[in-house]
């Protein structure tokens, strides 16, 4: 009886290895021709939403806004400015950013926004992070953000 189980076994791990050997011509392939913080850099535009991240009554608002991505200190870092009048976001956050497939995806845990975003091959960006917003001189409070958008210059004007 032993020798019948270590045989399924040993058969059942040849299967598996034999499997595991599978042929990856067909595996997609994907070429950048430049550091992702470079491909990606652009102005994108969209609509933030914000909830306050301490009331369990908060209400989502949401805007039009625009994201500002440009290359950073190498070409996986991008410095990235979050605009939006009409929620009051304007912050600017250094990500690092890599490429995924034939888009890219960035995030920054450095501090409590703990930026987290992907950016698609047809140029949609979305975003998600944490805020702390000025509402008025005294008061300040924290917000859930999120940001969906699409690439509408592969430039950003200086000053941006």
């Amino acid at each position: 009886m032993k020798k019948y189980i270590f045989s399924i076994v040993a058969m059942l791990a040849v299967c598996a290895a034999l499997v595991a050997c599978g042929s990856d011509d067909d595996d997609q392939q994907y070429s950048h021709s430049q550091a992702p913080s470079v491909e990606m850099q652009g102005t994108y535009t969209g609509t933030f939403t914000r909830i306050q991240s301490n009331d369990a009554n908060a209400q989502p608002e949401s805007a039009e806004g625009t994201i500002y991505l440009t290359p950073g200190e190498n070409g996986y870092v991008a410095n990235i400015k979050f605009l939006s009048t009409d929620l009051k976001i304007d912050v600017e956050k250094v990500a690092n950013i890599s490429f995924a497939n034939d888009g890219a995806v960035f995030s920054n845990y450095k501090d409590a926004s703990q930026i987290v975003g992907n950016i698609s091959n047809n140029g949609q960006l979305s975003v998600s992070f944490a805020l702390t917003i000025r509402i008025t001189p005294r008061s300040s409070r924290p917000y859930n953000i999120t940001f969906s958008g699409s690439k509408t210059n592969s430039t950003v004007a200086a000053g941006e």
